[in-house]
């Protein structure tokens, strides 16, 4: 008898082979997937600082001036479907909104000290991001850091 075709014991062979393919690349994939994810949240944080450091420069403020993002600082359930910076002087009083190029889904502060140092800070349902000069540090909520703790930190900026 002359047969064409697979074996069960072949096909196995195959099934069990792509398995084991599939278990090996599906963490290099999804670890790709994460680093780009916080690569862009990095991208977000030094956005919103270069657009504090614009406005600050822009109107020569003479005292601490901090910046709120996404209903941060209003007391109302936050919102992350803003693209504008609140800003407020020293003494807590509202200034005006600027415009944030680029969309950053978060919620978070900027702050600039009378030196004119810049910090941020932005907190989403997964990530924690300070940013404090040129050092930037992003955190996953719920392994590296609780959300509370985020709040926290971003509240001393």
């Amino acid at each position: 008898m002359n047969k064409k075709g697979f074996t069960l014991v072949e096909l196995l062979a195959v099934i069990v082979l792509l398995g084991v393919v599939a278990l090996i690349s599906t963490p290099i994939i999804t670890g790709v997937i994460e680093d780009s994810r916080i690569s862009s949240f990095k991208s977000s944080l030094n956005g919103l600082k270069k657009s504090i450091e614009t406005d600050y420069g822009d109107n020569n403020f003479d005292s601490t001036v901090d910046y709120y993002y996404g209903g941060y600082n209003s007391g109302k359930t936050p919102s992350n479907t803003t693209k504008k910076l609140e800003v407020y002087d020293a003494h807590g009083n509202f200034l005006r909104d600027i415009e944030v190029s680029g969309y950053i889904s978060g919620v978070g502060k900027g702050s600039v000290s009378n030196s004119g140092s810049v910090s941020v800070g932005i907190y989403t349902d997964k990530y924690c991001g300070i940013l404090i000069g040129t050092e930037t540090n992003v955190y996953i909520i719920g392994e590296d850091i609780t959300l509370s703790e985020c709040k926290s930190r971003i509240n001393t900026i």
